[in-house]
């Protein structure tokens, strides 16, 4: 035994554990302990007894077996290597060189550095135990693939395309191996890599190649080749160090050398032609292409078949032999020679001779070969949400701390079309949290975010298509195509602009057609906090109108739930803490870092792709939904809420005025009320009597939208006939204010309601006047209100009345009555149409409570 001084602490563990198995009695014997002190590594020799174990159809055991066992410096960190020294298990599954063994597919998860050596004893027991049984590629488990040994130093190749049914096995008409040519793109940054965006039969390819137009990719890009052999066995479980053992098993799976070297020269030629046609210079004479014919590493793909893990779904495993660059010569002037002629021609003999002997004498050098088929590979995010993303076009608006990174985690979810839109330039104040480099200072921040994107995956495979526009989100929002878009199916706003929400809202109201789906991401003004607001594709609302409906619940239906979002997102009064980065008129923003802002981001891109993919039950799933994510509270608005909060509407009643200048949206809520006041008044009064209240909510004249948030039932003072319906003033005012104050100022008064029960819905002369009245300043009124008629005939009146809940009135007048349309003094008022009134009721409030107060303390 060598010095131990010059062992790692965890060489001399190693020795001292697997000495305390020796002594447990088990058979285990240390036969010979050595230490390299040039590659510090201490290689133990042991025996272990095997015999009484039932012999197997795998590798034959004999009663005791030795190993050798080769300790790193880094144990227990890293499990020893295990390695016998002989040959009688060569061409084993999982027998490396002949004489190693391998014992874990994946260490980082399988090695456990506190079993120690008794962990690697109980390993190799169980891998011999296997491998006796010829169970170590069980039916059911992904194959161990033939081991071809890869250098850095040889290229590499990175295969996107899926094989499908070109593999022989799924031909039966097929009884030897296919022969194709797998397109590649060429790294622009770097030559020696290879990615395979598509596969062509070898006849195809060579009929292009003869008429001069070798295949080109998408937009015409000129895609170089490279062989491709699948054979419908394996060589062994290693492939062959030297070309001739494994021409020589190529030949044993049906596959002449003849025939290979005939495809190998044919690709040659073929990226000579595209080198040309891409203007590459022909190197002078006596000179070499750069890495092999055409400038283009010249590789053949060799594939075999894998085990089946789902009946009849076997694919190919695929390795990739590097020519060198005299053979890539070689078989670069053979093709041209093929090619060009049709005779017999001696240098071609010579030269295919040549190329044989060469390819006879030649080491293997094997390129490392990066999966991404999605025949053989899964994704890393097949099991969440980003699924959703998948082959969709996205419209990004905003590329700032929030839009940025949603930007980013779209492409790499793979959408198939990504477009980013935004007016503003790089400064050095945003690097603190935004993706931008030094060098882009000054550059428009959409371009730069669209060229690093961009090289996330290549535009011509899997295709996804990145475009920047510099340019005002308002402005791009407002050229969207009229009849609705369906160039994109997913927006993001992450912009935080109240003028971009309202454009949006503007082109959803005044546009026919689906709107896509629209996600608008907002963030509060410590970074402690966002919202998530989810239109699904078609619903009645979009960001704007969601985020207010947010604001409403925050102080009102969800106080208890969203007290922090009400205090941070929807403030009583104007926020005095402003954050200004920069002097002068720089915008507003939130102050926090890049971790809080990437992390806030992620997560709300995350939640509204949860509730698109409807991975969430309850309220994400309805057509709108808005969702609080929180980061732990430390600030004084967070009062103790963590965790997510989700709340969700259903769709409006969505009918435009009868001029057309406004789309108004009634709440299902209003809808509730309006029919309970018409069914509440047919019992109490008669089925022909009208009714009505007024109407709560917000005119935006910028978004074109009239939000009815809510109705009230009619006034105790207000009278209702067959003929004319007059609203009340008691707690009207009183009523509103409360409104106002408990939304923050969000719903206001905007209109009257009253019905025309068994007959139409349109404005009798004396409701034109009261409207009029309404709007005049002489009478301190609003600058404008909206007049709701909900009218129908039998039948249809009173399957509504009675209906089902949320089911549409048969008919609505909508218009919006303007200041400007009654200017001068109020018309005079017309004395009430004859017929029988009735009085809602006494104005009498027993114990001093308003009626309307009792109205919204009780069921509604």
């Amino acid at each position: 035994m060598t010095d131990p001084a010059a062992w790692s602490d965890g060489q001399r563990l190693a020795l001292e554990q697997l000495q305390a198995l020796a002594a447990g009695h088990g058979g285990l014997e240390v036969l010979r302990v050595t230490y390299g002190r040039a590659s510090r590594q201490l290689e133990i020799l042991m025996s272990i007894p095997l015999d009484g174990r039932e012999p197997g159809p795998g590798i034959h055991l004999r009663q005791r077996e030795t190993f050798l066992l080769i300790v790193r410096d880094d144990f227990p960190f890293a499990p020893p290597i295990v390695q016998v020294r002989h040959r009688r298990w060569a061409g084993t599954p999982h027998v490396q060189w002949g004489y190693q063994l391998c014992l874990y597919a994946a260490p980082s998860t399988e090695w456990a550095p506190s079993d120690g050596m008794r962990g690697l004893v109980d390993r190799l027991l169980l891998w011999l135990e296997r491998a006796a049984a010829d169970t170590l590629d069980a039916n059911g488990v992904p194959l161990h693939p033939p081991v071809a040994y890869t250098s850095g130093a040889s290229g590499s190749l990175v295969v996107r395309a899926d094989l499908g049914d070109r593999v022989p096995w799924r031909s039966p008409s097929t009884n030897g191996p296919a022969l194709l040519v797998a397109l590649c793109t060429q790294d622009s940054r770097n030559g020696e890599r290879l990615d395979v965006i598509n596969w062509m039969d070898a006849s195809e390819y060579r009929k292009r190649v003869s008429a001069g137009g070798p295949p080109k990719g998408p937009n015409g890009r000129h895609l170089v080749a490279a062989a491709a052999v699948v054979l419908t066995g394996d060589i062994g479980f290693e492939y062959p160090h030297h070309g001739g053992d494994l021409l020589s098993g190529l030949e044993q799976q049906g596959l002449p050398r003849e025939e290979l070297l005939a495809l190998m020269a044919g690709v040659a030629y073929g990226n000579v032609l595209v080198a040309k046609q891409r203007g590459v210079p022909t190197p002078p004479e006596g000179e070499e292409w750069p890495h092999g014919p055409g400038a283009v590493p010249q590789m053949v793909i060799v594939g075999t078949p894998s085990r089946e893990v789902v009946p009849g779904e076997r694919v190919a495993h695929l390795v990739a032999w590097r020519i060198d660059l005299l053979t890539g010569k070689l078989t670069g002037r053979l093709g041209k020679l093929m090619t060009t002629s049709r005779k017999r021609h001696d240098n071609r003999d010579r030269l295919n001779q040549l190329g044989l002997d060469w390819l006879d004498t030649d080491p293997v050098r094997w390129a490392r070969v990066f999966e991404d088929r999605p025949e053989t590979t899964r994704r890393r995010d097949a099991e969440s949400s980003a699924t959703w993303l998948g082959g969709q076009r996205v419209l990004v608006l905003g590329c700032g701390a929030l839009g940025a990174p949603v930007a980013e985690a779209v492409v790499r979810a793979g959408a198939s079309d990504v477009t980013v839109i935004d007016h503003g330039v790089i400064t050095p104040g945003i690097l603190v949290r935004q993706p931008y480099m030094d060098r882009d200072i000054g550059r428009p921040k959409a371009l730069v975010l669209a060229e690093r994107l961009r090289l996330i995956n290549p535009d011509c495979y899997p295709g996804c298509r990145v475009t920047g526009g510099s340019q005002d989100a308002v402005g791009y929002v407002s050229r969207l195509p009229a009849e609705g878009d369906d160039r994109f199916d997913l927006i993001i706003d992450a912009t935080a602009d109240a003028a971009v929400r309202s454009a949006l809202e503007r082109r959803r109201a005044t546009t026919s057609g689906t709107w896509p789906a629209l996600l608008t991401v907002l963030v509060g003004h410590r970074a402690r906090r966002g919202v998530i607001a989810v239109s699904r594709p078609g619903a009645s609302g979009g960001g704007d109108d969601v985020l207010r409906r947010l604001g409403i619940a925050a102080r009102g239906s969800h106080a208890a739930q969203l007290p922090d979002v009400a205090t941070d997102l929807y403030p009583r009064s104007a926020r005095t803490d402003v954050f200004l980065p920069e002097p002068g008129c720089s915008a507003p923003t939130f102050t926090g870092s890049h971790v809080e802002s990437t992390a806030l981001a992620a997560a709300l891109l995350s939640a509204g792709l949860d509730a698109l993919a409807g991975r969430l039950p309850g309220a994400p799933c309805l057509p709108m939904a808005a969702g609080a994510i929180r980061l732990e509270p430390t600030d004084d608005d967070a009062h103790g809420t963590t965790g997510t909060t989700w709340i969700g509407w259903p769709e409006d009643c969505v009918q435009a005025t009868v001029d057309g200048a406004f789309q108004v949206r009634v709440s299902q809520i209003a809808l509730g009320t309006i029919r309970a006041e018409v069914r509440r008044g047919a019992r109490l009064r008669g089925p022909d009597i009208e009714t009505g209240g007024m109407l709560l909510g917000q005119i935006d004249e910028a978004a074109g939208v009239v939000y009815i948030d809510d109705a009230t039932p009619p006034t105790p003072d207000s009278l209702c006939s067959a003929v004319h319906f007059r609203h009340g003033i008691e707690g009207s005012q009183d009523l509103v204010e409360h409104y106002a104050r408990t939304t923050g100022k969000i719903t206001s008064f905007v209109g009257m309601w009253h019905t025309h029960p068994d007959g139409p819905a349109r404005p009798s002369r004396t409701d034109e006047t009261g409207m009029a009245n309404l709007v005049t300043p002489a009478l301190g009124g609003p600058p404008r209100c909206l007049m709701l008629i909900v009218g129908g005939h039998d039948p249809a009146w009173t399957g509504w009345r009675d209906g089902a809940d949320r089911t549409p009135p048969p008919q609505l007048y909508l218009r919006v009555v303007h200041r400007a349309d009654s200017s001068g003094p109020p018309p005079q008022q017309p004395a009430l149409p004859p017929g029988k009134y009735f009085r809602v009721r006494e104005s009498i409030e027993p114990h001093g409570v308003p009626w309307w107060r009792r109205w919204l303390g009780g069921s509604r």
